[in-house]
């Protein structure tokens, strides 16, 4: 186990949240290639209190429930280690992108959606890694294609737990959490939910995979939002 940053070598960027930024790097002592995840943790605490969600102190929940999860379809916490500002998380390395990055835009802009063979690929990995994050009592909570990793072999990693309660502790979640096109109906009206808010998530990625966009799509949010309440579901024909 690494107890500090000098332990790797941090190479380029690989992306960047609100509370966060993800690097490639190298452990020092053997060169493996690895991602390591920087957490501003005062910054992720006010998002989650924000949120009104469940916390400790420092707000790295996420470290918590990842770290107890052990599934091929679950992006692997190798390391933790932490400073006085940040907390870093050692994760296994997905050089295949995201299943956002797989939906490319043609000559129009518009995204390709995948055969139907590839897409079912994806998604068979996909009910069989949050089957076992909800066997495990945990709601994830933000799924969406550019949360879910690939690997160079291209298995499905589930990733980023930042918004991830555990039901055993918070057994009647409520809070408004999530991101746009993939957010469930109950969550927005506030209601109280459980895992069929991570369903309605997976029906929504699985649309946009087989579509190549989203079912719900408004020039504004709250227009969206509106027609996530009401399942307006876009008709073909």
């Amino acid at each position: 186990m690494a107890d500090s940053l000098h332990e790797y070598d941090l190479g380029d960027m690989v992306g960047s949240g609100s509370s966060a930024q993800v690097y490639w790097a190298h452990r020092v002592s053997n060169g493996e290639l690895v991602a390591i995840k920087v957490l501003d943790k005062m910054q992720h605490a006010l998002i989650r209190r924000q949120s009104q969600s469940m916390s400790k102190a420092t707000g790295i929940q996420e470290i918590e429930v990842q770290q107890k999860l052990n599934h091929p379809n679950v992006l692997q916490i190798l390391d933790v280690f932490e400073d006085a500002r940040n907390a870093f998380l050692v994760l296994e390395p997905c050089l295949g992108g995201s299943l956002q990055s797989l939906l490319s835009r043609n000559d129009d802009n518009h995204r390709v959606p995948l055969d139907e063979r590839r897409a079912q690929h994806y998604i068979r990995q996909l009910v069989a890694g949050i089957a076992y994050i909800h066997g495990q009592n945990v709601l994830h909570r933000d799924l969406k294609l550019s949360n879910i990793l690939l690997t160079s072999d291209d298995v499905v990693k589930i990733a980023d737990f930042g918004l991830a309660t555990d039901l055993v502790t918070n057994q009647s979640p409520s809070t408004i959490c999530g991101t746009p096109n993939f957010i469930a109906p109950e969550v927005l009206l506030g209601k109280a939910y459980t895992f069929s808010a991570d369903l309605w998530s997976l029906g929504c990625m699985t649309y946009s995979l087989l579509v190549g966009t989203p079912p719900f799509q408004g020039q504004t949010v709250a227009y969206e939002y509106i027609l996530i309440v009401l399942s307006l579901f876009p008709t073909f024909g």
